[in-house]
């Protein structure tokens, strides 16, 4: 995974040593001409914290776990990072797709996968019922079709699975935030025609407790 992350990392380095001006939708970043191959370097061999900047004033964040849901109204929602909610509460909107990144980059609206094969998931779709794996920033779900997420399974592969647990918990029509699954249990409700309006994921290391209670994480007719 690191041979990925300096690869990537270096990429970008090398626009930001020419000098080039770099555009993510809105956002453009200015290339520093001195030592920031160095700087990017040094802040990996510190092992970089989530949400922190790899380079101070760049825009591009390192994170764990990235994801964005696709909104009925509204479209694409920004990416939240580890925890933070995706999708609204209190707007009766549902939720129609989601993209799940893990050990990610963010720069504005783009965002760059360091891994490949290490989180996999589902989702139970209106009509559709449930639909196969995806993983690592594909689209589960639909786009343009109008139809709502129901529930939803989120699991790790390969080397992180000694290290990490995977925390998820929705927010479903008419019932509010369910207790929060943990490693491909799923999530939301399934036979009661219920929309999810939101999400939370977040990674907790292995032997630490869980974010919140994970009683009712998911409801089924």
């Amino acid at each position: 995974m690191r041979k990925k992350i300096v690869k990537t990392v270096a990429m970008l380095s090398t626009m930001f040593v020419t000098s080039t001006m770099l555009s993510f939708g809105s956002l453009s970043v200015t290339a520093q001409e001195n030592k920031a191959e160095d700087r990017i370097q040094c802040s990996l061999e510190n092992e970089t914290e989530i949400g922190e900047d790899l380079v101070e004033g760049s825009g591009i964040i390192r994170t764990l776990m990235a994801y964005r849901t696709h909104l009925q109204n509204i479209g694409w929602q920004g990416y939240k990072v580890n925890g933070e909610i995706s999708g609204t509460t209190g707007k009766c909107l549902r939720m129609e797709g989601i993209q799940i990144y893990f050990d990610a980059m963010i720069s504005g609206d783009k965002v760059w996968s360091n891994s490949s094969g290490s989180i996999e998931y589902r989702t139970h779709v209106q009509n559709e019922g449930w639909q196969d794996y995806v993983s690592d920033g594909e689209l589960s779900g639909t786009v343009g079709k109008n139809l709502r997420l129901e529930a939803i399974q989120i699991r790790l592969t390969g080397n992180v699975l000694e290290k990490y647990d995977i925390y998820y918990r929705t927010h479903i029509q008419d019932k509010g935030w369910l207790g929060w699954a943990v490693n491909n249990q799923k999530s939301g409700s399934t036979g009661l025609s219920k929309q999810m309006e939101a999400i939370q994921i977040r990674l907790v290391e292995k032997g630490e407790v869980a974010p919140g209670t994970t009683e009712d994480a998911y409801i089924r007719r």
